[in-house]
């Protein structure tokens, strides 16, 4: 006789709700055969299988369910075959009933980390490996060189995937093991990922090809586990950070999930996902990153029996693959959220932003970001200066955060911004494709990365100009006088100025020995891609006048303080091309100090601009 799945030497079988196996056993053996049970537990039968019948052979096949084999172990399982006067047995030892788990996704999963930083192992812990055995679970858990699954192979154009030598360090044998000491009941895990894979190659579609797809291998290595499992820890998507992916990410992952869940005939299986961590190659397209990032916390609050984890803040041993030290406290993480999931402690609701305000600092006048968090345990904190958030305009750091703050749910976020200058700003945490992000809540569990957040209103507008043009100081007569076009503008003195923040002060041009009146004339370029209806919008607290392309569009002889963004827009319809923009600025007697400049696009809506199409160009400034 032989058992072709449900029962392997050193195995973990997975327990019912209730504690006790009720293990699907499959095999072959002569026809007509009685098939018997015996377990033994140190050396003894336990009660009620000693020689138990479980069923008939049919044909040359029989199965049977194992049933009410107690949580713990080790066993000694001897199934045995009687036909016709003859016994055949097989015997199964040093077998466990407990908790049993898939690992699945990509190298992070997979485990690259360095292998003289992993974990010891734990007897009660094991493992499937890829050549379908099971024993004591020490990394490399994933011995991909020699998986039994074709697919592995295919997807290594036919050759056995080989990983970086002393490498291997993954999160599984962690969590495991970090779970025996929640549950105090014996762990296995199965091993199932594979490095550099997309979601799209995890497609329930695929699972027709049976072992040649990831999916339909997911399927069958716990098939011959007896088709149960505790949940599945899931970490995929460095490798769907890219144009053709990335809109695509969170239906398919939901369509994996929702797949793995029928099949597995466990409509609320626990699924813990790990947010995607860091890229530090000058290749990484950070704009694809924290759209996979944004989108696994949207999934995260979306499907039930789903948890997040985040791991931006481990350190890498290369590029992308996280250390083999860090990945032991990922692994802890993912136990401390899949013991929610799975009833063995309090489930921990998802971080979510509950308020965002914008105040203005009392001290320095800018722009503060407060936010409020809900489902923040034990308030926040960071690891040294906090980091990790960006004000982010047209995909660019505006870089314009000096400080951030943490106290219980609140983070108060300190700009070099006006509040208006906020207007058409989105804030991230965890921008790009290597940010540093420190901040944790009292549990030690970081906080997720997300974005965009829509901060201030929503417009179609450039940053405020940093660099332009500016003239020497020119003489007047009157300090509220009609200022000249500049006479000969290419020799009118201008020269780059680059300016610390959006008001471009020329202060000390005016208070310098300067006489009563005098102006500065400011100067940049548009360039259009396309024809467009633009505001010019000015700020400025002096005497001003606005030419574009050499003629006089506006003017405030009265202009006075204060100085704040937007006081006078200006529209104009610019055609494809090049486009001169002058301002000029009466210095009032040195009471005015200067102004500020930006450009929105007003032919656009921010409903079209959201949707499915390119986003709208906006004009480009140059000098």
């Amino acid at each position: 006789m032989k058992i072709s799945s449900g029962l392997f030497n050193a195995m973990v079988m997975q327990r019912t709700r209730r504690g006790f196996s009720d293990q699907r056993v499959e095999g072959t053996c002569p026809a007509d055969s009685i098939i018997r049970i015996r377990v033994l537990s140190r050396g003894k039968a336990l009660g009620g299988f000693a020689g138990k019948t479980v069923c008939r052979a049919q044909g040359k096949r029989f199965r049977f369910n194992l049933k009410g084999i107690p949580s713990g172990g080790p066993y000694t399982i001897v199934v045995s075959a009687q036909s016709k006067g003859a016994c055949r047995q097989q015997e199964c030892r040093n077998v466990l009933v407990g908790d049993v788990w898939a690992l699945a996704g990509q190298s992070n999963m997979e485990g690259v980390g360095r292998l003289d930083q992993r974990a010891k192992p734990v007897d009660k812990v094991r493992a499937f490996y890829m050549d379908n055995r099971w024993d004591i679970a020490e990394d490399p858990v994933h011995n991909l060189k020699d998986a039994l699954a074709p697919v592995h192979r295919l997807l290594n154009m036919g050759n056995p995937p080989v990983r970086p030598v002393l490498s291997g360090t993954g999160p599984g044998i962690a969590f495991a093991q970090e779970m025996y000491v929640k549950t105090g009941i014996p762990q296995g895990l199965i091993a199932c990922s594979h490095g550099g894979s997309t979601v799209q190659q995890w497609s329930p579609s695929l699972k027709r090809k049976g072992t040649k797809s990831l999916y339909g291998a997911l399927l069958h290595r716990i098939a011959l586990n007896g088709g149960k499992i505790a949940g599945i820890a899931w970490y995929q998507g460095e490798s769907d950070t890219n144009a053709a992916d990335t809109p695509h990410f969170t239906r398919r992952t939901s369509a994996f999930i929702r797949s793995l869940r029928k099949d597995l005939k466990s409509p609320l299986l626990p699924v813990v996902l790990v947010q995607i961590g860091r890229d530090v190659s000058p290749s990484a397209q950070g704009k694809y990153w924290h759209s996979i990032r944004e989108q696994q916390r949207k999934i995260s609050g979306s499907i039930k029996k789903l948890a997040l984890v985040a791991s931006t803040d481990l350190s890498l041993d290369d590029r992308v693959h996280i250390c083999g030290k860090d990945q032991q406290r990922l692994g802890k993480r993912i136990a401390d959220a899949m013991a929610g999931l799975a009833g063995h402690a309090p489930q921990k609701k998802p971080v979510g932003i509950k308020r965002v305000r914008i105040t203005r600092d009392k001290g320095y006048h800018c722009a503060n970001i407060e936010l409020e968090f809900s489902n923040i345990k034990n308030g926040l904190y960071s690891t040294g200066p906090a980091a990790g958030f960006a004000l982010v305009q047209n995909g660019k750091n505006q870089h314009c955060i000096y400080r951030t703050d943490c106290s219980k749910n609140k983070i108060v976020l300190k700009t070099l911004q006006v509040p208006m200058g906020l207007d058409g700003l989105s804030l991230y945490y965890g921008f790009g494709a290597n940010p540093y992000c420190n901040i944790y809540d009292g549990d030690d569990t970081p906080l997720p990365c997300f974005g965009p957040v829509s901060i201030g209103t929503q417009r179609l507008i450039t940053p405020f100009v940093l660099e332009t043009l500016i003239s020497e100081r020119v003489p007047i007569k009157q300090p509220k006088a009609k200022l000249p076009y500049p006479p000969g503008n290419e020799n009118f003195g201008f020269y780059t100025h680059a300016f610390p923040d959006a008001f471009l002060s020329v202060h000390k041009h005016f208070i310098a020995d300067a006489p009563a009146s005098v102006a500065q004339y400011y100067k940049c370029f548009l360039h259009c891609q396309e024809p467009m209806n633009i505001s010019i919008c000015l700020g400025y607290d002096g005497p001003v006048h606005l030419w574009v392309d050499g003629k006089l569009l506006a003017s405030d002889c009265n202009g006075t303080n204060p100085g704040v963004p937007d006081k006078l827009t200006v529209p104009v319809d610019l055609s494809k091309g090049k486009h001169e923009i002058i301002v000029g600025l009466s210095s009032n007697c040195g009471l005015a100090w200067g102004i500020f400049l930006r450009f929105e696009r007003t032919d656009v809506s921010m409903k079209q601009a959201k949707g499915n199409g390119p986003r709208p160009a906006l004009p480009d400034i140059v000098l």
